[in-house]
């Protein structure tokens, strides 16, 4: 890119001029050009509607789970934390700069619902799992803070911090936007982004740890990492480590595996997925910048094309090589407002969207798995109306009560019910549920694994209307004992024994620390309130 044009639109000292070619030195001026030839063409890639085929899928298939399970120990997980959620953040007043951090439950936010499914599904196999935590410069902080805290007690050595990438904001000559102080206006590279950073410089892009490997994907190989699941934050039902899918991906020996659901309607903003006959290649296209005639197109009363793209994907580590990375283009988008010298710019932005790299890949290395929209699919955009907190949250609650349904409970819908997620997400018989009773009016929480003899609730429990009981840990699971990534045992985790026929009526909040234990007896009846902290080894017997 000529630097003149910039140079004299922008720079007006020295001190400007000396930073604005240390910001230039930071991109590949290849980039640049790209870029600028983005935005001056200022038109997107259209594709004939009649030579776009919906594309070749498999549907879910539990033959897969056993495979899944022996070799989840082959597969890493990336959330991807990284964004500002403008939209999400719009409706209310807070401080959180990370929805990943935003409380969805009364007891647990976004991202301590994937801690706790990872960890779940790290104890049925035996085997703990490395999980990336995408981030942004303005979630870095937040996020670190609160991985340090380790959630549920998962080993701190497994959890890495990761950094997206940034670029330019451009204007509309295709110029970097540069401040009167010589800096480029920058912002994240896009959920695409996660490939560079796995080959980055690692002591660029891991921000909690130190290594000795060049690179993340280095350092996960290392691990006997070869696969990594991909997945958004605020999907609640996104299930990263579903052994279904994981064994899906690995029989078909796939490079690529996306996840998606039905469409709902011709107007649902979701991407599609569909395959080009003449190219012989599987495509994303986005609903904010694809042609308009694929999307509305209908057949028979429904979408035409009517395999969404949900955002959740697996993909080998084989694919994070040059051969594909360098073919890998970025989206534009137009009009994006910040703020630059106290004056509110229209700029254009970039971001790569990791799905585009099937168009590059060979076909028979792509894999589709169609799976049910309830139970991997619950998108949380907004904080009202569709796709959004209230939504989830209800959608969420009514998974939990039909888990229990299926324990023979029946969970009044006026009634706060929550599991931790190890619960939800996981398979672990922690109640024996026979003749329960859950009024209505009610809120339980339960968070113990462990108990010190059988169940840790037992039958005959009753929670009277108005009544609450909120029995929970910080580490649940205590400490767990590792040998490299296999999991040998767990030490001082707390345990709760519930007896027979126990009722409460009053407000019970009981929280747990490492070796405590909690025993209520045979037919204890609790009428008033209790708030009770067990400290390290104590004992409570009601």
């Amino acid at each position: 890119m000529d630097l003149k044009p910039i140079i004299d639109k922008y720079i007006r000292s020295e001190l400007a001029l000396k930073n604005f070619l240390e910001e230039v030195n930071k991109v590949d001026p290849e980039f640049l050009d790209m870029c600028r030839e983005l935005i001056l063409r200022k038109q997107f890639e259209t594709l004939d509607p009649l030579e776009v085929e919906n594309p070749p899928y498999f549907h879910y298939d539990r033959k897969y789970y056993d495979f899944g399970k022996e070799r989840f120990y082959n597969f890493g997980v990336i959330t991807l934390a990284g964004g500002s959620a403008t939209r999400f953040f719009s409706e209310i007043k807070t401080d959180l700069k990370s929805k990943a951090l935003f409380p969805f439950t009364e007891n647990s936010n976004f991202l301590e619902l994937f801690a706790g499914e990872i960890l779940a599904s790290a104890i049925s196999s035996g085997y703990i799992v490395p999980w990336l935590i995408m981030v942004s410069d303005n979630t870095a902080d937040e996020i670190l803070n609160y991985v340090g805290k380790q959630p549920f007690g998962f080993p701190k050595e497994f959890i890495f911090v990761v950094k997206q990438g940034v670029v330019p904001r451009f204007d509309d000559e295709g110029f970097p936007v540069v401040s009167k102080d010589g800096f480029f206006s920058w912002t994240g590279n896009g959920h695409g982004g996660v490939f560079f950073l796995l080959k980055e410089d690692i002591t660029k892009t891991l921000l909690n740890h130190s290594a000795q490997e060049k690179n993340m994907k280095e350092l996960l190989n290392k691990m006997g990492i070869h696969n990594i699941v991909l997945h958004n934050v605020d999907n609640v039902f996104a299930r990263p480590t579903d052994f279904v899918r994981l064994g899906f991906h690995l029989e078909n020996n796939s490079l690529f595996t996306l996840s998606a659901v039905e469409r709902y309607d011709v107007d649902e903003k979701i991407g599609l997925i569909a395959y080009i006959p003449k190219r012989a290649r599987y495509c994303v296209l986005e609903y904010s910048f694809a042609d308009p005639q694929i999307f509305s197109r209908m057949k028979n009363g429904t979408p035409y094309y009517n395999i969404g793209h949900i955002n959740t994907n697996i993909f080998s580590l084989d694919i994070i090589d040059d051969k594909y990375l360098k073919k890998l283009k970025p989206v534009l988008y137009f009009g994006k407002t910040v703020k630059i010298d106290e004056q509110t710019v229209k700029t254009n932005t970039v971001e790569f969207l990791n799905q585009m790299i099937v168009n590059e890949l060979p076909s028979d290395k792509v894999k589709v798995i169609l799976l049910q929209r309830d139970e991997f699919f619950l998108p949380t955009k907004t904080i009202s109306g569709r796709d959004s907190l209230e939504t989830s949250r209800e959608k969420y609650f009514s998974y939990i009560r039909s888990k229990m349904k299926s324990l023979g409970v029946n969970i009044p819908s006026d009634s706060n019910f929550e599991l931790a997620p190890y619960f939800v997400f996981g398979d672990f018989e922690i109640f024996d549920t026979t003749d329960w009773v859950i009024e209505s009016g009610t809120d339980f929480y339960f968070g113990i694994p462990f108990s010190s003899d059988g169940y840790c609730i037992s039958s005959g429990f009753k929670l009277i209307g108005g009544a609450k009981f909120n029995i929970s840990s910080s580490k649940p699971f205590g400490n767990i004992v590792l040998d490299n990534r296999k999991i040998k045992g767990f030490q001082d985790f707390p345990r709760v024994k519930i007896g027979k026929n126990v009722c409460v009526k009053g407000k019970v909040k009981i929280t747990l620390e490492e070796g405590s234990e909690l025993h209520i007896r045979d037919g204890v009846e609790i009428n008033k309130d209790l708030v009770i902290n067990l400290r390290k080894s104590e004992k409570f017997i009601l």
